[in-house]
């Protein structure tokens, strides 16, 4: 889900269109996929959540090392932001996948599976705002520019002050520096799938150094260097455009600073959930079920989900059929 969503926003973001509607679809369409999964499949099937857990988590390590990869090869600053929203929201696929460490099988790490779940819905939260601040950025040189292509800028730095100091701001947030609210997701994440997704969380770290890598180099190519001539009488950012930017900032710094008021709000949501998962995998254990939280038919089912050639039809049909014979 969180990859066919991060498509849709690259593939929209092509047109000319306002790039502020951007904002609404990585900042709330985005998060459904995470939103959908843990309020209502571990709501209502929580004995399925043990042996889907390592696909999930599969499935968190493709988004971040595969949406980096994308994002270091755009050279349109739009198209950059919105592949770096497939790689951010693998992190909380990492980290929901983290509940599983609560089982009985997995030694009821009850703080890793807190850690990681706490994790993946503060990423979702950190995204939005990280990503609109972004977004609205790109709107800001668009404007004055009308286009978005990284190599045709240069030397900005010189000429907008004001609108570098925001952008790198923004930049560093997106690629999870300490201090900003991106890094205690993140980090959270990782520390919950650890106990469980030993192998995934070290390649998915692989993830950290390429999201540094587009970012500054992006950076690197509008603002430093020589003045693109074009653009020596480009203006400085507004106050109306500050005014838009400056309060996702302050959320962005306050919750990497003091993350507390966020985490306590979302606590008993999460520990409920926990609970039941627990639970669900202690009866499961008592009844001889399999303790491995990877289980084979996943993988059947992935390939079904994400099988392209077959049509929507076919793959709903061969999903029925799957399920009769499995259960």
């Amino acid at each position: 889900f969180q990859a066919e969503d991060g498509i849709r926003d690259v593939e929209r973001s092509r047109g000319l269109g306002d790039v502020y509607k951007r904002q609404l679809l990585a900042g709330i369409l985005l998060k459904l996929g995470v939103y959908g999964i843990i309020r209502f499949n571990y709501g209502i099937m929580p004995d399925t959540v043990w042996w889907f857990a390592g696909g999930l988590a599969f499935l968190g390590l493709v988004n971040v090392i595969w949406g980096a990869m994308c994002a270091l090869a755009q050279t349109d600053l739009k198209k950059l932001v919105a592949y770096s929203s497939i790689n951010h929201m693998g992190y909380s696929l990492l980290g929901m996948a983290a509940v599983v460490a609560a089982g009985a099988s997995n030694g009821g790490d009850l703080k890793a599976a807190q850690a990681g779940l706490s994790g993946a819905v503060f990423q979702m939260f950190n995204h939005g705002t990280i990503s609109a601040m972004l977004f609205i950025l790109v709107g800001v040189v668009y404007e004055r520019a009308h286009h978005r292509d990284i190599d045709g800028f240069g030397g900005l730095a010189s000429q907008m002050p004001v609108y570098t100091g925001i952008t790198a701001l923004a930049f560093f947030a997106g690629l999870g520096l300490p201090g900003f609210s991106g890094f205690v997701s993140e980090a959270m994440c990782f520390i919950g799938a650890f106990p469980v997704f030993k192998t995934i969380v070290v390649l998915s770290t692989i993830g950290i150094l390429l999201n540094a890598a587009y970012f500054l180099w992006a950076f690197q190519r509008v603002f430093f260097g020589k003045l693109n001539e074009k653009y020596k009488d480009m203006p400085e950012i507004n106050s109306l455009e500050l005014f838009t930017v400056i309060p996702l900032a302050i959320i962005t710094l306050f919750f990497g600073i003091y993350p507390r008021p966020y985490l306590d709000l979302i606590r008993s949501t999460m520990d409920q959930i926990i609970e039941k998962i627990g639970e669900q995998m202690c009866r499961q254990r008592k009844n001889k079920a399999k303790t491995s939280v990877w289980d084979p038919r996943t993988g059947i089912i992935a390939l079904l989900l994400f099988a392209r050639p077959l049509p929507r039809a076919c793959q709903i049909m061969d999903m029925v059929h799957l399920f009769q014979q499995l259960f």
